[in-house]
């Protein structure tokens, strides 16, 4: 009897260790069943420097908490490719000029004197800035005087970067001398022959560098711009007001410069 419950025993056992054998064969382990591999390790991303364009795009977009009474545009004095932001129009009732440049990473504001007006020309309805030809540094503004019958003087800035200041390197003009003129012809010359009048003014019209007389050909090789006063000069277009489709289209050149 004890033989038959010796071996029933065995039997069960054997069952059971087989049973449990399979049962372990297909056991599905769940994930927190075991330890997690650990991640790959990423290098950090290398931060990128600051652009000029977002640096001058958040200055833009300071101003613009400022009013509408003020616009932009971008110029580029020293040619280095990275242009200058110039910010013109009034605030508080007083005419407002800040021009920034961009170096090291940041954006620095250039420092000149009053008599660097931008504001003044590049808004004024009788003024306007050059920008000299080939890829001459610096730029122009300029302004032409009250109108006569005699013509109209001509007045011009040459204004370059120096360091970080803005600075007038060269002045002058094209100028009439109206008083000689007066002399020679009366009621602004209105009875006068066309031809003798057209010969009298070009005769009477002397081009000035910082004060002085010099010759036609001179006046142009300074100011490096080219001949003629009635819009055949490179004239840049009116600032815009800011936006932020102006500072989008304009920064980000989807529109251009």
């Amino acid at each position: 009897m004890k033989m038959q419950i010796a071996k029933i025993f065995l039997l069960i056992v054997t069952i059971f260790l087989f049973s449990a054998c399979k049962n372990a064969e297909n056991e599905i382990i769940e994930p927190g069943e075991i330890a997690s591999l650990p991640e790959p390790t990423s290098q950090p991303a290398t931060p990128q420097p600051p652009s000029w364009r977002d640096a001058f795009a958040e200055i833009l977009f300071e101003h613009k908490q400022m009013g509408d009474g003020l616009r932009f545009f971008l110029y580029d004095f020293d040619r280095n490719e990275i242009p200058e932001l110039l910010i013109v129009g009034e605030y508080e009732d007083e005419v407002y000029d800040a021009v920034y440049t961009f170096h090291d990473g940041a954006a620095f504001s250039l420092e000149y004197d009053e008599e660097v007006r931008i504001s003044d020309y590049a808004l004024y309805a009788r003024g306007g800035i050059i920008a000299p030809m080939d890829e001459t540094e610096g730029m122009i503004p300029s302004l032409v005087g009250i109108g006569t019958l005699f013509g109209a003087s001509w007045y011009c800035w040459q204004v370059v970067m120096d360091g970080d200041r803005l600075v007038i390197q060269n002045s002058g003009g094209i100028i009439i001398d109206y008083d000689t003129l007066h002399e020679l012809f009366d009621d602004f010359g209105r009875d006068a022959d066309t031809e003798t009048l057209h010969a009298a003014i070009e005769e009477h019209t002397h081009f000035y560098v910082n004060d002085e007389i010099v010759s036609e050909e001179e006046f142009f090789r300074v100011f490096n711009i080219a001949h003629g006063v009635n819009g055949i000069w490179h004239r840049l277009p009116l600032p815009l007001l800011i936006t932020d489709e102006n500072i989008n289209d304009v920064i980000y050149f989807l529109r251009g410069t």
